[in-house]
């Protein structure tokens, strides 16, 4: 009995961890779907959703892995700009 509570007891924990990924996944979606430049939402989505590589989103989006990487970079650049 106390290995089925321990079962038991994990399983319960590892629900709630996964209830916190998905509801962390939905604010990451929400935030993405924020973003008015159509690129960066893709990019982003293609990194933080689908997980793909740079290459990997370059080649789905018609731009080079240096491009994409570019864009990401310029993006968060000025949205820290904005910040200021």
């Amino acid at each position: 009995e106390g290995y089925s509570n321990k079962v038991k007891r994990l399983e319960r924990k590892l629900k709630r961890k996964l209830d916190e990924l998905m509801d962390e996944r939905a604010r990451i979606e929400e935030y993405i779907e924020s973003i008015d430049n159509v690129t960066i939402r893709m990019i982003l989505r293609l990194r933080y959703i689908n997980g793909l590589g740079w290459n990997q989103i370059g080649n789905e989006l018609g731009y080079s892995e240096r491009q994409c990487r570019r864009k990401y970079k310029e993006f968060f650049e000025k949205m820290e700009e904005s910040k200021l």
